[in-house]
Formats: C-alpha cells, structure tokens, sequence
C-alpha cells in the first residue's frame, strides 16, 4: 500500500536520512518552479521524497539491474538512492567527501558504476553501487570560475564523457579493469561548436550504436552531434524545434527525449539514422514537475524526473520534500506532430488534461555553429 504524503511527513521528519515515496492522488498538489504549489497530479504520478530542506538535486540516473535510482544535491553533493520496489530513498554517499561539494549529472553504466559530475568543483568521480566505494575522482584542473561539469554519457567500453557548460570541452575518463585512467580534454576550439555567454554544453548522451554523442546547448537550445571515433563535432538540423532550457536529456532507440527545466517540458525528437538530423515528435508534462532538470527511463514504461526547485533558490522557499517523480511514458504522437512546436498550440499534461501554462517560458537564442 502506498503511503499518503499527508501521513509520510511524520515519518520522513524523523527519519534523517530515510524517505518514502508516495502516490499524488487527485486532491493532492505538486510543487512546480519557483517554490509555489502547482495544481492537481495526475493519478498515478509517484513522488519520491528526498530528506533535507536544501537538496536542490539536479541529477537522477537509473540502475535497472537493481532497480534503484540515484539523485544528488547541488548544494551538498549528497547523493540519494530510491528503491522503486519499496519507495525507501536513502544517503548512498557524501559527494563533500570527495571534494564534490555539489553533484549535478550521472549515469550508471552496465557494470554498475556510478559515474558523477562535480559541477564548478572541477571534478569527476566513480563509485561501486554495490558498496559505496569510491573507485577514483579526477580534476579537469579548471577554477570554479572556469568549468562548470554538467553531465555525463558513459560508453560499452567504459569512457565517460562529460559536458562542460563554461569550458568549451568534454572530459574524457576511461576504466579499464577497474583502473581508473587520468582525464583526457577533448577541445571544441575549431569546430562547429562555438561557446556563447552563459551556460553552454548541458545534457549528453550516447548512441545506440555507439557511433556518436548528442549534445543539447542550453544557451541557444541547440543540439550537436560528436563523433567519437573521429572527434567531429556538427550542429544538428532540428528544423526549427524549440528546446528552450535544456537540460538533461534520454534516449530510446532513435526517439530523444529532451527535458527542459524552465519551461516545464519534456521534448521528443526522432533522430536520422546517421544523427544529423532530428524531427520534432510531441512534447508533455505534469502537473507535479518542479523546475525538472534530468530525466531517466526506467524498464517498467515509466521515466524518472528530478525536480530541483532552482526557481526557488535564490530566495530558498521550495516547497518541502524536494522529490524526484515517477510518470507513464505517454504514448508517441505520430512523427511530424506539431502541437506545441513553437505554434502557440498547449500542451496536454499527463493523465489531466489541462493545459500547461508556458508564461516563463524564453525565447531561443540563434543556434551559433
């Protein structure tokens, strides 16, 4: 039986480190943005509570071999593990141990390592989730001012390759009989990726194949393609897909999924068979999204979402517990579908009906090449 959050927040008080997770029912209310309560969820919708009052999590990364996520928080680089099974969210480790004083992206790779950004630390680190250990942490040798590691994507082979949204790079490490190799700096000068003002560089992830990396530009909401055997870097023809804000990103096949934190969205894309190009598909959201940042799928047809409040950092009034959510992967809308694609059409929430207000939504910038 599922918990009410009603007669969880006693429980989760005094629990410290542990948390339930809990079924938002109609009447109940998610948090959205910017700290204030956001309307009815959808029935179905499972929030995963995170212990603490300034988590502000960014990352979320699924493990399907043991059916638990991981989420990390910006502000203390503690990072949780949820068991989707029984709801239990528990501290796996203190990121501040390592150096990390706030995590951002992460991903667990097929041998069941976590791999973890470091944000404006600088570092990457690799932990056993089987025990807790700490495999190796890594600098990119850049000041806080510098460097801002964002996300991570993490080959067949053991290379993970890390997004920097200040320093126009990716930081590659690799593990080789649990060894862990020194960092390796793989330069975007030159190419077609051109850094702008702001943040740059933010989701990452790997191809099916094995081919290529796809990399969403959160300042002018651009995607690009790096191609790993050759170091290539080419911006991708979306057609005009607005992808405002994003941020982390997942793929299934060829279908790319796009989250976009400000604007409250989930974006899906049907890439080309080469990855050169990509066609808006649909877009959805829920009423309990919360500034979403990061998203990951999972293999019972449900997608993981961190809700990180950054709108409510600033004056740090979120709405308490902080949560990463748990959804139906809605059906995919025939490719070509145009609701929402810069139309002015609303966008259908999951499991409401009700349109979802896109007042803070901003414009895109020109994608620079």
């Amino acid at each position: 039986m599922r918990l009410t959050r009603r007669a969880l927040m006693p429980m989760v008080a005094g629990a410290g480190v542990l948390a339930m997770n809990t079924t938002i029912a109609p009447g109940q209310t998610g948090a959205q943005g910017g700290g204030t309560p956001g309307p009815e969820a959808g029935s179905g919708t499972i929030a995963y509570d995170l212990p603490g009052d300034a988590v502000y999590p960014e990352g979320v990364a699924f493990d399907p071999a043991a059916g638990v996520f991981y989420v990390g928080s910006t502000a203390t680089g503690t990072i949780f593990r949820g068991d989707l099974a029984t709801g239990e969210v528990t501290t796996f480790a203190e990121g501040a141990e390592q150096g990390l004083a706030g995590v951002t992206g992460m991903k667990v790779d097929a041998s069941g390592l976590l791999w973890v950004c470091g944000a404006s630390t600088g570092l990457v680190a690799i932990y056993d989730t089987t025990d807790g250990s700490v495999l190796g942490v890594a600098s990119n040798g850049l000041g806080p001012e510098e460097t801002f590691v964002n996300d991570v994507a993490v080959t067949s082979d053991g290379v993970g390759y890390f997004t920097d949204s200040v320093a126009p790079r990716l930081t590659a490490v690799g593990v080789q009989d649990g060894e862990f190799g020194e960092p390796e700096t793989i330069s975007f000068e030159g190419t077609a990726y051109t850094y702008g003002e702001g943040f740059n560089a933010n989701g990452i992830v790997l191809t099916d194949d094995g081919a290529h990396l796809i990399i969403v530009d959160s300042g002018t909401a651009s995607l690009y393609r790096y191609t790993i055997e050759t170091g290539e870097v080419s911006l991708i023809d979306t057609a005009g897909a607005d992808l405002t804000a994003g941020d982390g990103m997942a793929l299934d096949g060829d279908l790319l999924y796009v989250c976009r934190n400000a604007v409250g969205q989930i974006t899906r894309l049907r890439l080309s068979g080469d990855h050169a190009a990509a066609t808006f598909v649909d877009e959805f959201s829920d009423p309990a999204f919360a500034f979403p940042t990061t998203i990951a799928l999972t293999d019972r047809d449900t997608i993981l979402v961190c809700n990180s409040q950054f709108g409510a950092r600033e004056t740090n009034d979120p709405v308490l517990p902080f949560t990463v959510i748990e959804i139906a992967v809605p059906p995919v809308a025939g490719d070509g579908a145009t609701p929402g694609a810069g139309d002015g059409t609303p966008v259908v929430e999951v499991g409401t009906g009700q349109d979802q207000d896109q007042d803070n939504a901003t414009p895109a910038a020109t994608p620079t090449t």
